[in-house]
């Protein structure tokens, strides 16, 4: 989300949102529609910066994606220096991410659409696994690549809106946990996507525990907790040589 930009365009979204009030027009679903609508006009618009590229590379759409990120950063700073105290509080909360979410709703929709994009994620697992040989071999073996990347990007990357709209920006569950579950279960995506899909979400449970309890009665953004234990984990797992990541 960091990477492609998508958690910035939702922040964006939804500080547009609290700055100018629309919440008080559409109500419980503002943070979340105003967040998805900035996750996906910024996903729309890196993939149409690199579709007319015919051999769109992953690091020309990370690229493309971290500049976005800055644009949209920046102009956070922005509004959130033009907010008045109460509006900029409620930015920096929603920025630290939480799963205190109210509308049932709206948790049954993020819940359909999550095990949704998993069943269509685990449709391509056999082509995920051969384009671990690389994008040649990949062909060699009657995959469609570009489409097969076209469809999960945009699948992964609606799922990453999604969930930033509902929960806000909840740093290095997505980064982390897929990669050491790899380390755990190998890389055959038949297990991988499902393990990961259950660890994240395990992951998640356990530091919003931690969040609660650590100072109770007062609660710590679970984006605190997430950030702290995925960064420690993320420059354990690097400064180990044989651990690839």
């Amino acid at each position: 989300p960091y990477t492609l930009g998508i958690s910035g365009g939702a922040s964006l979204g939804v500080c547009v949102n609290i700055l100018f009030e629309f919440y008080a027009v559409s109500g419980v679903i503002a943070y979340p529609l105003s967040g998805f609508i900035g996750a996906s006009l910024v996903i729309f618009l890196v993939y149409n910066l690199n579709r007319n590229n015919q051999n769109v590379r992953s690091n020309r759409m990370l690229l493309t994606g971290v500049m976005i990120s800055y644009v949209a950063s920046s102009l956070v700073m922005l509004l959130m220096a033009l907010s008045k105290t109460d509006d900029l509080q409620s930015i920096v909360l929603w920025i630290m991410g939480s799963l205190d979410e109210p509308d049932t709703t709206l948790i049954k929709i993020s819940c359909a659409g999550s095990i949704a994009g998993l069943v269509i994620s685990y449709f391509f697992c056999m082509d995920l696994n051969a384009l671990l040989l690389g994008d040649e071999e990949a062909a060699n073996l009657g995959i469609n690549t570009s489409r097969t990347k076209k469809i999960l990007f945009i699948t992964a990357s609606f799922l990453t809106g999604l969930s930033v709209a509902v929960a806000g920006i909840i740093m290095f569950v997505g980064l982390i946990v897929p990669h050491f579950v790899r380390m755990i279960t190998g890389p055959d995506h038949r297990i991988l996507l499902v393990a990961s899909f259950l660890s994240g979400a395990a992951f998640l449970t356990l530091s919003d525990v931690i969040a609660r309890m650590i100072i109770a009665p007062l609660e710590l953004p679970v984006g605190v907790i997430t950030g702290i234990i995925g960064g420690v984990m993320f420059i354990w797992a690097l400064s180990r040589k044989q651990v690839t990541l």
